[in-house]
């Protein structure tokens, strides 16, 4: 009634118990990597119903980040933005992402 269940053993040989071991060992592999797969399709599915690109056409204002920071000055104080520039050409043939904006109404393109 108390202590350890006990369990037959189904097999004799213990070379035989490996092999069993070894089957259930790959098959748990396996339904592991099926669970991974499935989990990393469903978190990429997720990620990219929330992603949006935004369509920016000549004449729209966007705003520049400054991806680099100043040494010696702390981030925090530091723009992150510059802007509102003007739109004045969009380069589709690299990526839909990169523009060329104009800095000031007189100024160089960037």
């Amino acid at each position: 009634m108390f202590g350890h269940i006990k369990v037959a053993n189904e097999t004799g040989n213990p070379s035989d118990f490996v092999v069993q071991i070894r089957g259930r060992m790959r098959r748990a592999h396996e339904v592991a990597r099926r669970h991974l797969e499935a989990n990393a399709k469903r978190s990429k599915e997720v990620y990219d119903a929330r992603l949006s690109f935004h369509k920016y056409e000549v004449g729209d204002m966007v705003w520049l980040l400054h991806e680099t920071r100043r040494v010696g000055i702390s981030a925090k104080v530091q723009k992150a933005f510059d802007g509102p520039f003007l739109v004045k050409l969009v380069k589709v043939k690299i990526s839909e992402i990169n523009f060329v904006i104009q800095l000031r109404k007189k100024a160089r393109r960037k």
